[in-house]
């Protein structure tokens, strides 16, 4: 047998696998009430900062495959999309000003930023999924400390949950 069919076979078969296995030990969280965001959220997500230049931003995106980057500005969590990153580098006519956009502080930028949807730790996810806003359009929620909301603790999306 050609190596390279194996090699897909096998793959194929431990991804079947590895999904079956996680199905089995999620399927105690969907009977169990006590299932917490805190159980699935994704710990030490990447944020960025005033201070940060837009290449930054830019290359975190890129490098990490993400869509949102939070930012805490002006006392809240704000999301910088990437199709917001997109449409202002987008604005530049020559490639002198495109690399001045790239060179800019996120804070000087002129970017469009979303207001995040926030939750605590100990939210249960029966509770997150039936007060589930309609306009999450981000289907991102970003997980804050209890005591100080501008502590980041996790992102929680609903493939999470998948």
């Amino acid at each position: 047998m050609h190596t390279g069919v194996y090699a897909r076979s096998i793959t194929h078969k431990a991804v079947e696998l590895c999904l079956g296995l996680e199905d089995a030990l999620m399927a105690n969280g969907r009977t169990n009430n006590a299932s917490i965001v805190s159980h699935f959220m994704v710990r030490a997500p990447i944020v960025v900062e005033g201070w940060q230049p837009v290449a930054q931003a830019r290359q975190l995106m890129l490098a990490h495959s993400i869509s949102y980057l939070p930012w805490w500005k002006d006392e809240k969590w704000m999301l910088l999309s990437e199709t917001s990153l997109l449409r202002y580098l987008r604005s530049a006519s020559t490639r002198d000003d495109h690399a001045g956009l790239l060179a800019k502080l996120l804070q000087d930028a002129n970017l469009d930023l979303t207001e995040a949807v926030t939750v605590e730790p100990d939210t249960k996810i029966d509770e997150l999924l039936s007060i589930l806003p309609v306009d999450n359009a981000t289907k991102l929620w970003l997980v804050v400390d209890n005591v100080l909301p501008e502590r980041l603790l996790g992102v929680f999306t609903p493939f999470d949950l998948l």
